[in-house]
């Protein structure tokens, strides 16, 4: 599984890169088959959610997509896995029905 991290309009910290990746990488935890993880982050123009998170999930034959804003960067990495958890747990009982 390859994850890229990506910084939008700013530079993300060694600390911040970690903790993403390290959240990121449990996707495999509810489908082993990911075959690419792309993570945007961006600030967002909202002064009570300013932080912006985009998730972008290569699975076989699908792409699984998450945005979400919050306060802080973690905040939003950790949306954005919840967020991608329920996806990817539909998309495991989908294919195996």
């Amino acid at each position: 599984m390859k994850i890229t991290i990506t910084a939008r309009h700013f530079t993300a910290s060694d600390q911040l890169r970690e903790y993403t990746e390290k959240n990121v990488s449990k996707l495999t935890r509810f489908f082993d088959r990911i075959t690419e993880i792309e993570v945007i982050l961006t600030p967002f123009e909202d002064d009570n959610k300013p932080q912006s998170v985009e998730m972008i999930v290569r699975v076989p034959n699908d792409v699984l997509i998450a945005k979400e804003h919050e306060l802080t960067y973690e905040k939003a990495v950790k949306s954005g896995v919840d967020n991608l958890t329920r996806q990817l747990k539909k998309y495991k009982d989908k294919k195996s029905s």
